[in-house]
């Protein structure tokens, strides 16, 4: 696997199954930089642990912020549910979200519409057709 860019060369687009180390910057599907990827210790069992950590926790908040750029509420939301503690499904899932070669597309909800501010003049009679008050 090809070595991803440091933070301070321009970034590369990542790939799924990509080996990133310490400090490494890659740019998403969509064109969007990725934070440093966090610090890799393998010195002891310990270390080992916690750098597992950092890199699900990476992984997922780098997912969410994609997401939330993209205006994908329902991935928001499934990938803010599996933070805490993500399965290696939640993992592979965020993996793909950031760097496969599909991008979802982003469906509209039906409820938006619904929430629309109304406009001043839509009081149901309240003005005639040139924004006139009408008289009772």
């Amino acid at each position: 696997m090809a070595k991803a860019q440091r933070i301070d060369q321009a970034p590369r687009v990542g790939e799924v199954g990509q080996l990133l180390g310490s400090g490494d910057v890659v740019m998403t599907n969509t064109g969007r930089q990725t934070s440093p990827f966090p610090k890799v210790s393998l010195k002891t069992n310990r270390s080992v642990s916690m750098t597992m950590k950092r890199v699900e926790t990476w992984l997922m908040e780098n997912a969410l912020d994609e997401a939330l750029a993209r205006g994908d509420d329902y991935n928001a939301t499934l990938i803010r549910g599996a933070m805490s503690k993500p399965s290696q499904e939640d993992k592979d899932s965020a993996e793909l979200y950031l760097f496969g070669d599909f991008i979802p597309p982003v469906k509209r909800s039906i409820l938006k519409p619904l929430g629309s501010p109304r406009r001043q003049d839509d009081d149901f009679g309240s003005a005639d057709a040139q924004g006139q008050p009408a008289v009772a």
